[in-house]
C-alpha cells in the first residue's frame, strides 16, 4: 500500500448486502448519510444496475457494506462501469463473517462506527492507494486460490458460515489428516495443470494454490507477509499433505519461514494456469464454476480512505 492523495468526498454511494450478518439496514444508512445514495442488492443483477446509477450520479465514494465477498462483486461491477484510473474511492464496511479485506484496509471497526465516521467527513478525504487482483474471468478483488482454499470454502458454506464454523471446519479436517480419513483426502486431492508467468510452461501436481494481495487470511494466518506493501503478486503452493499442512500451521500462523518443501511463496507479475480439467476456485469467500484456464494479473489501483 503506498500514499495518495486526498479524495474530494462528493456524491457518496452505499452498497449494503441485506444478507450479511451484521450489515445495518439500508434506512440506518440514510439517516447516517441523508444526502448518499444508499440502495440494497442482494444478487448481481440488482448489483449492477445500482453501480450503473451510481456512475450516472459521479459518485465519488462507494462504500461496501457486507464481508469479503461483497466487496469484491461491488469491484468487479465498477470496473464494468468506470476506467480504472476512474473508479471512486472505495471504503469496504466490515459487515460480513470474515472481514480480512475490510481489517487489513484499516476499516474493521464496526459498521455504526464507520458510519459515524463517514457522517463526520470533510469535503476532502485522505486516501492510500491499495493494489487489487483481477482474473481473466472478470472478477475483482484481494485474493483467489484452487485446491484446499476452493474446496475449505465450499464445506465451509455448506455447514454454515460463521466463525465459530470455519473453527470447526479446521478441527474436522485436522482430526482426519491426522488419522489418515477420506475428509482429509479429498481436501488435499492434487491437481494436475500447468502454470507460469508465460502460458503453461511448468506441469504440476498442486493440492494448494492461492494468490494474494493481502498478508492475511481470516482467523489471523498471516501466509503472505509483506503482500499487502508489494508491486508484485504473492502466491502459496505446491503439493503437501494434510500432515505436512498440519506441521506448517504455526509458520503460517506467524508469517514465519515454511520449513517443509512441499509448499513455497513465490513472487509473480502475473499467475496463469491451464487446468488438465475443469477446475472450480475462489475470490474473496466467494466459490465460482469450474474454469479450464485461470489468469491473474495486477488489478486496479485503488484508493482507499485512511483515518488520521
Amino acid at each position: 500500500m503506498q500514499a495518495s492523495g486526498p479524495a474530494k468526498l462528493g456524491e457518496i454511494g452505499v452498497i449494503v448486502n441485506p444478507q450479511a450478518g451484521k450489515a445495518p439496514a439500508a434506512a440506518v444508512w440514510r439517516r447516517a448519510l441523508p444526502n448518499a445514495q444508499v440502495v440494497e442488492t442482494a444478487d448481481h443483477d440488482s448489483l449492477g444496475g445500482a453501480i450503473a446509477a451510481m456512475h450516472k450520479r459521479r459518485v465519488t465514494l462507494l462504500v461496501s457494506v457486507g464481508g469479503d465477498g461483497t466487496l469484491s462483486q461491488v469491484l468487479t461491477a465498477a470496473c464494468k462501469v468506470w476506467a480504472p484510473e476512474q473508479l471512486p474511492a472505495v471504503l469496504p464496511v466490515a459487515a460480513g463473517t470474515m472481514n480480512m479485506v475490510a481489517r487489513q484496509l484499516g476499516w474493521g471497526q464496526s459498521p455504526a462506527a464507520v458510519a459515524e465516521v463517514l457522517a463526520c467527513l470533510g469535503p476532502a478525504v485522505p486516501t492510500r492507494a491499495v493494489h487489487s487482483l483481477a482474473s481473466n474471468t472478470g472478477q475483482v478483488g484481494f485474493t483467489a486460490g484452487f485446491g484446499v482454499p476452493a474446496r475449505f470454502l465450499q464445506a465451509y458454506s455448506a455447514r454454515g458460515p460463521g466463525i465459530a464454523g470455519a473453527i470447526t471446519q479446521l478441527a474436522r479436517f485436522g482430526a482426519s489428516g491426522l488419522l489418515g480419513g477420506a475428509a482429509a483426502k479429498q481436501l488435499f486431492a492434487p491437481i494436475s495443470l500447468h502454470w507460469g508467468e508465460s502460458v503453461a510452461d511448468k506441469h504440476a501436481h498442486w493440492t494448494v494454490a492461492l494468490v494474494t494481495r493481502i498478508d492475511a487470511l481470516p482467523l489471523g494466518f498471516q501466509v503472505a507477509p509483506g503482500a499487502s506493501a508489494d508491486t508484485q503478486l504473492h502466491l502459496l503452493s505446491g503439493a503437501p499433505t494434510a500432515r505436512q499442512v498440519l506441521r506448517l500451521l504455526p509458520a503460517l500462523y506467524r508469517g514465519g519461514a515454511l520449513a517443509d518443501a512441499s509448499l513455497a511463496r513465490h513472487r509473480l507479475q502475473a499467475f496463469k494456469v491451464v487446468f488438465e480439467r475443469p477446475t472450480a476456485w475462489m475470490m474473496d469467500g466467494e466459490l465460482l464454476p469450474p474454469t479450464s484456464a485461470l489468469k491473474l494479473s495486477d488489478g486496479p489501483l485503488l484508493r482507499v480512505p485512511r483515518l488520521e
